[in-house]
């Protein structure tokens, strides 16, 4: 780990009946981006908001970056593109792959995610 770069944790997610491979494509994406990643368990939870209904698969990433928090938001969405998210999908209940910064460093992106009971499952299985 360099002195300039900072813990990041990412939550990657999928609904569709493809969703471990999709979560597959999604870590080889990261792996590219950010090279060593560190992988919680794989669990199922139930959909967050309006107009999903579809179960979830959910993993979170954990690796060291550089680059501030603005910077992985972009490259992330654009790895939610490669993966196969297409912007009118949600509206019809599908989330091919979620791909969510929620720590860059000592800022939290998405505190109250981690409140959700999944969360918490996940971050117990994250390794040091």
């Amino acid at each position: 780990k360099c002195m300039d770069e900072h813990s990041c944790l990412v939550c990657i997610g999928s609904n569709t009946p493809d969703r471990l491979d999709r979560l597959a494509r999604a870590r080889r994406a990261l792996r590219c981006m950010a090279g060593r990643l560190r992988l919680s368990d794989i669990c199922e939870s139930e959909a967050v908001g309006i107009g999903v209904r579809s179960p979830f698969c959910n993993q979170l990433v954990a690796f060291s970056d550089a680059r501030p928090a603005d910077v992985l938001c972009r490259l992330l969405k654009e790895a939610e593109r490669l993966v196969g998210r297409h912007p009118a999908d949600k509206a019809r209940g599908i989330v091919a792959i979620d791909i969510d910064l929620l720590r860059c460093g000592d800022t939290w992106l998405k505190p109250d995610d981690m409140h959700r009971d999944y969360m918490r499952k996940l971050v117990a299985t994250l390794p040091d």
